[in-house]
C-alpha cells in the first residue's frame, strides 16, 4: 500500500483502488471537504501503460 499525507488530504493506493480523503486544513476548498472521501477502484490495465502508447511529447 503507498500513502501520501499532506495537510490538505491522504492519497492511499492499495493496489486495486485509490482513496483521496480531504484533510481538516483550511486550505482544502470547501466543496472537497463537503464532499468527503472518495475511492475508485481501477483495473490493472489502467495502470500498466507504456512509454510506447504516450504520445512523444509527453515522452521528452
Amino acid at each position: 500500500m503507498a500513502e501520501v499525507i499532506q495537510r490538505d488530504g491522504t492519497w492511499a493506493f492499495d493496489g486495486s483502488t485509490i482513496r483521496i480523503t480531504p484533510g481538516p486544513h483550511r486550505s482544502v476548498p470547501l466543496f472537497r471537504r463537503t464532499y468527503g472521501s472518495n475511492a475508485c477502484r481501477i483495473s490493472p490495465a489502467m495502470y500498466s501503460v507504456q512509454l510506447a502508447q504516450l504520445p512523444q511529447a509527453v515522452q521528452q
